[in-house]
Formats: C-alpha cells, structure tokens, sequence
C-alpha cells in the first residue's frame, strides 16, 4: 500500500450488531519509517511523536462517522477504565481495558503479539477492548471486563484479534505454572516445546476462548492469523524486538 493510506479489516463478529462497528489495522500504509515502517499507532516505542501522531489523525479520518479514539497506556495490568465522560475519554490512563456507553468513541487496543479482544452487548448498548498478554490472562482481565460491561454473559459478543500463534510463542514453565495452579486444565493450552526442558508454546487465544467460556460468554469469534509469522502486515515484539503497533477497535453510532 502507498504511504499514507490505512488498511482496515472488520472484526468478524459472532453475531451482528447494527450501531456497533469493529475494526483492526494492520503496519500497510501510514507514514512510519524503519524500524515502525507502515501505520504504527504507538507513542512508547520511540517512534518519531509527530509521525505517530500523523498516523492516529489519518486512521481516525478513515473510520466511520468519524469517532474520537479512546487511547491507553497499556501496562499490561488488570486495570478497567470505564469512560463515563469525554473528559475521561480524552484523559490517556494506565489501563489495559476500557469500558463505554458512550457514542462515537473508538476504545482502542494497541498490540503486537498479545492478544486483543473486543465487547460488545447483543443490543451495542455497551463496549469494550482489553489487551489480553499472557500477564493480563492470567491476572483476570477477562472477568474483570465481563464484570465491568454488566451484561449478563449470555448476552456478550467477543471477538480476538491476531495475536502470535501458539507455535511462535515459547514460554517458561513458571508461566505454564502459574495458570495450572489456578486451574488444571490450562495445562492443555501449553504444549512441550520439544527443543527445551521445561519450555512451552502456549495459545493466547485458547486461553481466553476458555475463561470467556467458564464465564458463561458463548458468542465467541476470532481471526486466527499469526502476528510473529505474517511480518507483512503486522508487528510482532517477539519477531522484531523494536516494533511498532496496530490497533483493534470497536465504537458505537
């Protein structure tokens, strides 16, 4: 793509909700040079402020209706921001998931390689993003975003993101440990890698289909494509080290 476009993708939901839109960027277009090169849409990882800046104002031209987008510092935390207001809109907090009534606000989710997950109600009364990690999935941001949106779960609509697949990313076995310990059957999310002793690749995306699942969500969809293998089109910290990142959103009309 040239630069200065914006490649959107929609989320595929389970289910279709009219006023509630869903979208995810890719690195194609924008105005970021090397190591960033393409759309990268983060200001923490020493990419040029104004180019980034550049590149928000570009893709907020390019979403629908327009809408202010909600950004977070993302601190891979269990923290919930619920935006009430335009003053908390406006206001970047540390947050690793956001929380809104409101309309025309895209709430934002910056990844590259964690996993990012998007809410919506059956209704599209209410939404949300949170960036799910493997830190953040196993602090509880799932239920703590399900509890947040109150909506009984039955009547939640989520879908993940492209995150790194579970062959691209090998863990240690403290991180298998400390999901097991809280429930055995994560084990069945972590397989050995074969290479090291104690080594594991585990599923970001597994993991949270089955929290969303113990918590009774079942309208559940997701685009399985791998960040780490597709360097095309996405970032991937675990690839590149030095990285830049795209975005997940959902907003209301």
């Amino acid at each position: 793509m040239q630069e200065g476009t914006v490649e959107l993708l929609e989320a595929k939901l389970d289910l279709k909700v009219p006023n509630v839109h869903a979208f995810f960027t890719t690195r194609r277009g924008g105005f970021s040079k090397p190591p960033f090169v393409g759309l990268n849409l983060a200001e923490h990882v020493n990419d040029d402020f104004e180019i980034v800046e550049k590149n928000r104002e570009l893709l907020r031209a390019s979403l629908d209706g327009n809408p202010v987008i909600s950004w977070m510092n993302q601190t891979h935390s269990t923290d919930v921001a619920i935006l009430e207001n335009m003053d908390d809109v406006l206001e970047i907090t540390d947050a690793d998931a956001q929380v809104t009534t409101l309309k025309k606000v895209a709430l934002a989710v910056l990844t590259a390689d964690c996993l990012p997950v998007l809410f919506t109600s059956d209704t599209g009364s209410i939404i949300a993003c949170a960036h799910a990690g493997w830190r953040g999935l196993s602090g509880g941001i799932i239920a703590d975003t399900v509890e947040a949106l109150d909506v009984a779960p039955s009547h939640i609509i989520a879908w993940f993101g492209p995150c790194i697949g579970q062959e691209k990313f090998e863990v240690g076995d403290l991180v298998r440990t400390e999901f097991v310990e809280q429930n055995p059957e994560y084990s069945l999310f972590f397989l050995p890698s074969g290479k090291f002793d104690n080594k594991y690749f585990a599923s970001l995306q597994d993991i949270a289909f089955f929290q969303l699942k113990q918590l009774g969500v079942k309208h559940i969809s997701y685009d399985s494509t791998c960040t780490f293998t597709d360097k095309e089109r996405f970032y991937s910290y675990r690839r590149d080290c030095v990285t830049g990142r795209t975005a997940s959103l959902i907003w209301r009309t």
